[in-house]
């Protein structure tokens, strides 16, 4: 394969740069091949992706590369793959396809944790290669095109200066292949998504929690056939549920439960099928499968929402047997305490909650016969609440951070006796919400988590009304879009 002048030049300076050793390393970046079809969720490469992986470890075999960079997904690895098989290495493989944000993050990290001199490459994705060149210090520069491939960047840190250098390598893009102008501080009007129909649980669910941890959902609690409640816990490996456990007590309704490290904290709700709440913090080891308590909520409540934040749960809103809450309870698990932060704007019942970035959002919920499409963004260093891009008033909806924008699924309208199927986008500086497909089945208490590449939507209820003894549903329905 020839290469061109100016990739022989970037790769000239690449040697030059890794021999002072005296700086940062050399980082040359570069989107993978081109995918092929198949399989929809993780594509492998095409011919001509094969292709370009072989001529990216042709123009680099002499530019010193000692460490590669990757994400999990195929076309990635399989772009990285003869050059790491020339270098004899394993790729560093930092997980993609949640808040691209917090991804680029960990790759600039993960390539300051290599020493002075070094080389790295990383293989990206169009909408992360020119946020970690900036991330690493460089300019800031568009997305690339969804027809982009050829492209090759290297940023050196010579003289103390990042600098930038731009070239081409193997086979030149599609004439047009550049006609487009999107960046990750714009929202670029993503494909409406696509819905799956997955494994049903062995059992229906409403009022319920569900949990994602690295290899498996889990759902517990919450009402079921007949309005009774359901003591199984579930598991879903990707392939089949199972049950793996019985929920301590008697049951619960509208609680709330938050994965952090190897643990499951199911956080209070209302006993059996009443509105009588709970103070206990049940605690599920995944490993041992045996369950413990944690130091109870400072009040009874149900109908909260709890998400991990900053190293603790924030435990959001919910009710008692006698008014809705503004309660902001924070729980440390370090320390096994608890304390107070600042209230929610209003007193509500059953809002989504979201991470985003450095910002914590409240999005909707409801109060008495009143919904709210109030959504509300907590700022931690400053331990305050401002106002985002509202929605139409709804309770019970799922909320996850996918494809570095927050989407909202289903919930409950109690002014329309309806549950919902409406899945909302917001991207990251939008001033509006934007309506993605809906879901296959509306659902009311839309459990919504991030597993694997898509977006799990696991029980809940197509009828609305009846929160505390409702019969839920056992549907598990997945969403997909495209991230890059």
């Amino acid at each position: 394969m020839k290469i061109p002048a100016i990739a022989c030049a970037a790769l000239a300076i690449v040697l030059v740069a890794g021999a002072a050793g005296a700086q940062p390393s050399t980082v040359i970046l570069v989107r993978h091949g081109e995918r092929a079809t198949a399989p929809p969720n993780d594509p492998v490469l095409s011919d001509a992706g094969i292709q370009r992986a072989r001529d990216l470890a042709a123009a680099l075999a002499n530019a010193g590369v000692t460490a590669v960079v990757t994400t999990q997904f195929q076309r990635t690895r399989l772009t990285a793959d003869p050059l790491l098989a020339s270098i004899a290495q394993q790729p560093i493989i930092v997980r993609a396809g949640g808040d691209a944000r917090a991804h680029v993050d960990s790759v600039a990290a993960a390539v300051r944790r290599r020493a002075p001199g070094e080389v790295v490459l990383v293989v990206g994705h169009s909408n992360t290669i020119p946020a970690i060149i900036a991330a690493l210090g460089g300019p800031r520069l568009p997305d690339l095109c969804d027809g982009q491939y050829s492209r090759l960047f290297v940023l050196t840190n010579a003289a103390g200066a990042p600098r930038l250098i731009q070239s081409t390598y193997g086979a030149a893009d599609p004439a047009g292949s550049d006609a487009c102008h999107s960046s990750m501080n714009q929202d670029a009007q993503p494909p409406l998504g696509e819905w799956r129909t997955e494994p049903s649980m062995q059992f229906a669910r409403a009022a319920h929690a569900v949990v994602a941890t690295g290899d498996a959902i889990y759902a517990l609690a919450g009402t079921g056939a007949g309005g009774a409640p359901v003591l199984q816990v579930e598991r879903f490996d990707g392939s089949a549920w199972s049950v793996v456990s019985t929920l301590p007590g008697s049951g619960l309704n509208a609680p709330a439960a938050v994965s952090f490290g190897n643990r499951i904290y199911l956080i209070g709700g209302f006993n059996t099928t009443t509105n009588v709440p709970s103070d206990k913090v049940l605690v599920f080891d995944v490993g041992t499968r045996a369950w413990s308590e944690a130091a109870s909520l400072p009040a009874p409540r149900g109908g909260h929402a709890a998400i991990a934040f900053q190293g603790k749960i924030h435990v959001l809103g919910g009710g008692n047997s006698q008014r809705t809450l503004d309660d902001h309870s924070v729980y440390d698990p370090a320390t096994n305490t608890w304390s107070a932060a600042a209230p929610l704007p209003r007193s509500e019942g059953s809002p989504a909650a979201a991470v985003f970035g450095d910002k914590m959002y409240a999005i909707g919920g409801r109060s008495g016969p009143g919904d709210f499409g109030n959504v509300d963004v907590y700022d931690a260093a400053s331990n305050s609440w401002s106002s985002g891009p509202a929605i139409d008033p709804r309770g019970t909806a799922g909320a996850v951070v996918y494809c570095d924008a927050i989407y909202l699924f289903g919930g409950e309208s109690q002014a329309r006796a309806t549950s919902l199927g409406d899945v909302l986008r917001l991207s990251r500086n939008a001033n509006a919400w934007r309506a993605m497909r809906p879901m296959n089945t509306a659902r009311n208490f839309a459990r919504a988590v991030l597993f694997r590449d898509g977006v799990y939507v696991v029980g809940g209820s197509p009828t609305p009304g009846r929160s505390h003894a409702s019969e839920g549903s056992a549907v598990v329905e997945s969403y997909r879009n495209r991230c890059n």
